[in-house]
């Protein structure tokens, strides 16, 4: 009688799931400590957004190009921490110190005309005329067409308009009186106290005529308090 041995089969994949399978890690290299730095700094230049380190490191471009962008991107850097150690110099030497004196101060006691008034009409008939009839004129023009002829010098303080008067004969007249065409506008401009009817400060009411003065402005004779 024979005997017969019993033989016990496993599965490959069983097997190998068992076991554990390790990557093999090679040895690290070591790394000079100067190509790491030129490599460090190429890729700087490639990757950087100032201008000049990317013309360093092109393959397209000569040595001597290379040299020359690297002299200029040197030379600017330099520049600019010399102007940085004057200015870090020059704000130690002087520097800028804010003192708050009060917070309760009057504004009406800062030196500032918070309020400009200007007229706009440049030219008060009532003083043109009393300017045309104390003023030196031709026998062939009134007193009344003189004040008329004022009205067309404002053509001088920039206001564009379509002005038919005689500018020689308005010149004649300004000559026999030794005046010129500013002081005859400062003269013919409103007042203060006729441009201003009723003014208030700090709650009374007050004459614009001591609140408000007279200064020459682009505009013409303006009111500024």
């Amino acid at each position: 009688m024979t005997s017969v041995k019993q033989i016990k089969v496993t599965p490959i994949e069983s097997i190998s799931s068992k076991i554990e399978l390790k990557p093999v890690q090679k040895p690290e290299k070591s790394v000079h400590p100067v190509r790491w730095l030129i490599r460090r700094f190429k890729y700087f230049c490639r990757v950087t957004a100032l201008h000049g380190f990317g013309h360093i490191v092109r393959e397209d471009t000569g040595l001597a190009e290379k040299i020359f962008w690297a002299i200029c991107t040197f030379a600017s850097h330099i520049t600019a921490m010399v102007l940085l150690w004057f200015s870090w110099n020059w704000s130690n030497l002087t520097p800028v110190v804010t003192v708050i004196e009060s917070t309760h101060y009057a504004t009406w006691n800062i030196p500032f005309p918070a309020v400009t008034i200007c007229n706009l009409n440049k030219i008060s008939l009532k003083r043109a005329l009393a300017k045309a009839n104390n003023m030196k004129r031709p026998e062939n023009v009134s007193a009344e067409e003189l004040a008329q002829m004022f009205q067309d010098l404002t053509i001088f303080m920039g206001y564009t308009h379509e002005s038919m008067g005689n500018f020689n004969q308005i010149d004649s007249v300004l000559h026999m009186n030794n005046l010129t065409v500013f002081e005859v506008l400062q003269d013919l401009a409103p007042g203060c106290s006729e441009t201003l009817d009723r003014c208030m400060w700090k709650g009374t009411q007050t004459r614009c005529d001591t609140l408000f003065q007279p200064v020459n402005s682009t505009l013409g004779v303006c009111c500024f308090i």
